[in-house]
């Protein structure tokens, strides 16, 4: 968890070096995999989106899965592309990521965890609610310690320069 912790610092202070301020936020949703047919599994975490031009961004990014014992830790590099102009009421997007997932399964005497290379990609709307909250439902799919997919929902800030 301090590794991630830091990761989202070190991204957060990055904000001198790219053009257009940092969009915090907060996701929550579901994650899908296909196993031995759908495991559905609460999905709760955050990112910092920065924008390197007008269009493309980088969001690092933070989730984290869970269904009874088994626990996932997903952490993304997420780049973006916006469809049309960040500063519309209704923006769609685009995005592709590498990652990294970590797995636990198992019961209060035996765990068994791993460690695995991700990718996923997916797409979004981000709408704003005012001049700087928006709201934004996504959906991914991709390989993460299985095929899964997942449907989330964000709500953000829109920090100014």
């Amino acid at each position: 968890m301090r590794f991630i912790a830091r990761v989202l610092v070190a991204a957060a202070s990055l904000r001198a070096g790219f053009t257009e301020g940092i969009q915090p936020r907060f996701t929550a949703g579901t994650t899908i995999f296909a196993d031995d047919g759908a495991v559905y599994e609460t999905t709760v975490g955050g990112s910092f989106r920065l924008f390197f031009s007008r269009r493309w961004s980088f969001e690092p990014e933070f989730l984290h899965a869970r269904r009874g014992s088994d626990r996932n830790y997903f952490l993304w590099g997420n780049v973006a592309f916006d469809f049309l102009h960040r500063d519309r009421r209704i923006v769609p997007y685009w995005y592709a990521a590498p990652g990294l997932v970590r797995h636990t399964t198992g019961s209060s005497r035996f765990t068994f965890t791993t460690h695995e290379a991700a990718f996923g990609t997916g797409a979004g709307l981000r709408f704003k609610v005012s001049d700087r909250v928006f709201v934004a439902p996504q959906f991914r799919t991709g390989v993460a310690d299985g095929v899964f997919v997942e449907f989330t929902a964000s709500i953000g800030y829109i920090l100014r320069r």
